[in-house]
Parts: C-alpha cells; structure tokens; sequence
C-alpha cells in the first residue's frame, strides 16, 4: 500500500536525520555509549510508531482506506517529529550532564576551582620561574598543559591517572606529538618527582619545548 511504502521511505529519510544530529560536532562527543543508548531508543519509537500504522491499514479499524492512508501518512508525520524531538531533547541532556562530569577538580593535587584555567596556571609558572623557583614553575606549567589537554578532549583526566598512563591513552587516540609530549613528561617525571635540581638553561629548553606542543594543541583546538 501507498502508505507503507511511505513509511519505509520516511523511516530512512529519519534514519539518516537522526545520524547526523548524532554525528554532528554538536553531539559528536557524547561517546559511543551514548549514541548507542538513543539508538535503541529511536528504534523501539520507530517500531511502536510501525504497529500504529499496521493496525491502521488492517481490518481492526472499520475505516476506509482513504481515511486509513491519510491517517497513517498523518501519524506518521507526527511521529516523526515526535521522535526527533525525544533524541534531541535526550541528546542534549546526555551533554550537559557529561560536561558537568567533564569537570576534574584536581591535577597532581593543585586544586582546580571554575576560576582555572591552562592560562592561569601558566601565568603562575610565569610569576614562580622569575623569582628562580624553575622546579615549581615545572610543575605549574605541566598542570597546565594537561588541563589544556583536558579541556580540548585530548585526553580524559581523573586523580588515578598517572603519566604513563596519560601518554598511552594519547598514543591510542593517535596523537601527533607523542615525542614532544613524552619529552615535557620524562623531564617533569626526574626534576618534580625525581627531586632534580633545575637550572635557568634548562628551563629555557622546557620552555622551548613545552610552547611548541602548547601552540601545536591550541593549533588543533582552533
């Protein structure tokens, strides 16, 4: 009949709506679980929505096939809608509860309140390696940057995660400076955690190192 017929046709049009507001950068983050969370969602509206239109166009509705073929072509439209707005509305409350998650309070025991931010941090380092403190400055720097990481959704950080285990998830995801970043988190690891001394000449080469990775990040981020 006309009507299924349409149904199919309208049920692939949605299909491929439904994909792209999945995929678009909007939502794209939401993770696969996520997606796969309101893709069963939208498959079982879909099915309900099908027995509708079936018990329409079969015999336990005393109405003539016109009215029938009207009425599933209108529930179909309605259902549609109806649908769409249900993974939209879902999606966009899956996001703001994972941006609420996405939220770390603290890296390599610095606090991080809503008034951190990458840049802050950077600007104590600034302020700690001018009065001689290169060590501290080290520190302030490398929080830092994995707060940039961070908040980019380069990497995931939570207060279990050590070092080793934040550059094997960037190897994973394919990062493109892995050697840079090895560098700034094998130096880090000897003076911070090793109790090295470091000098002004040696901070100079942190540094050199640590903007080229810190643009290259903000480069991909933009």
């Amino acid at each position: 009949m006309k009507h299924i017929d349409g149904m199919i046709a309208a049920k692939s049009e949605f299909d491929h709506i439904v994909k792209e507001i999945l995929e678009s950068p909007r939502y794209r983050h939401l993770g696969n679980g996520r997606e796969n969370g309101l893709d069963e969602l939208r498959k079982w509206l879909v099915d309900w929505l099908s027995r509708l239109l079936e018990r329409l166009s079969s015999n336990e509705m005393e109405i003539s096939p016109v009215v029938a073929d009207r009425l599933s072509v209108l529930a179909l439209i309605i259902g549609l809608v109806f649908i769409t707005t249900i993974v939209v509305f879902i999606a966009v409350k899956l996001n703001k509860t994972f941006e609420k998650n996405d939220r770390v309070k603290e890296i390599l025991g610095e606090k991080i309140d809503d008034l951190t931010t990458p840049n802050s941090l950077r600007a104590k380092a600034e302020e700690i390696q001018l009065q001689g403190d290169f060590r501290l400055a080290v520190r302030y720097d490398f929080i830092a940057l994995l707060l940039l990481l961070h908040r980019s959704k380069i990497i995931y950080l939570n207060e279990a995660k050590t070092n080793e285990e934040i550059y094997r998830c960037l190897i994973e995801g394919n990062f493109k400076s892995l050697e840079e970043i090895k560098w700034l988190i094998n130096t880090f690891n000897s003076v911070w955690y090793g109790l090295n001394t470091f000098t002004e000449n040696q901070y100079k080469d942190w540094n050199h190192q640590f903007n080229r990775l810190w643009n290259e990040v903000l480069k991909d981020e933009g």
